[in-house]
Formats: structure tokens, sequence, C-alpha cells
């Protein structure tokens, strides 16, 4: 299966680490060439350093929908188009403690990262993909092992 996405472009947020990591690691197997999206400058900038030349790193809070446009216009402009997007970026936070004492400007950091930065993501690539031809593809990330917070919004997005 080499080569498969050979030409293709595609963003990973949350890419700098982990399962997003892995993810830009397969997808310059197959020979796409990859923007690693995240918050993480140092990591993400080492990461793309490391990988080297079919890889690009963009700074971006994906809560933010100025950040995800500039963040689709940087894969477009260093890589001539775009052809996959996996929304990988998401936080837990464990800290909201019970209903009746829970924090509620982590419930709303958490829910505009893991759910506002998922529509954000699809939306704004899809509208480019849709303009140029070329829907590709879209993928949202979850980690079913977990048990907190996260899993929550994480669901409520596939519903």
């Amino acid at each position: 299966m080499a080569n498969e996405l050979a030409g293709k472009v595609a963003i990973v947020t949350g890419g700098s680490r982990g399962l997003g990591r892995g993810m830009v690691e397969l997808f310059l197997e197959e020979g796409a060439r990859v923007v690693i999206a995240d918050v993480l400058e140092e990591e993400g900038q080492a990461l793309a350093q490391d990988l080297g030349g079919d890889v690009r790193f963009q700074h971006t809070d994906v809560s933010n929908r100025e950040a995800v446009q500039a963040l689709v216009d940087f894969a477009v402009a260093e890589f001539g188009g775009l052809h996959a997007v996996v929304n990988n970026a998401g936080l837990s936070d464990n800290a909201f403690g019970s209903l009746l004492d829970a924090d509620f400007d982590a419930f709303e950091r958490v829910m505009a990262v893991n759910v506002k930065g998922v529509m954000l993501g699809t939306q704004i690539a899809a509208r480019h993909m849709a303009q140029h031809g070329d829907l590709g593809a879209e993928h949202h990330a979850f980690d079913v092992d977990r048990h907190d917070p996260l899993e929550g919004v994480k669901i409520g997005i596939e519903q």
C-alpha cells in the first residue's frame, strides 16, 4: 500500500504527539504531504523538522475560526491543495468535579476545542475541498478506552 496517498495533502490537528503523531507518520508512509496543526509549538516544530520535507507545522487553536481558516490557507499555500483532514485535537479535563461543583470555565474550554473545533475544521476544510472539486476525507479521532469528560463530547460529535 505504499504511496497510496502520493500527491495528496493532509492536515492532522493535535498532530504533535500521541495518536495524532501516529497519524502524521502513517500519512507520510503512504506518500502524503502533511501539516501538523497543534498548540504545542515546540513539539510540533521539532516533529516537523525531524520528519522532513513533506511535513509542515502550523500553530493552531482549533476553537478559533480565523486560526482554522489560516491553517487551511497555509496547507494550500505550502503544498498546493488539501485532500484530507483528521480532527484529532482534543482536551480532557477531569477538573469538572460533581455536577453541583462543576467548573464551567474548564467545561466551556473542552467543548470549544472538542466540539466547536471539529465543526470548524470540518466546515472550513470541506468548503475548500468543495470549491476545488475534491471533497476529500474528514476523520474524527476518538479514544474509546478513556473514561472522562472528553469522551462525552466526542460521542456527542458522532451523534
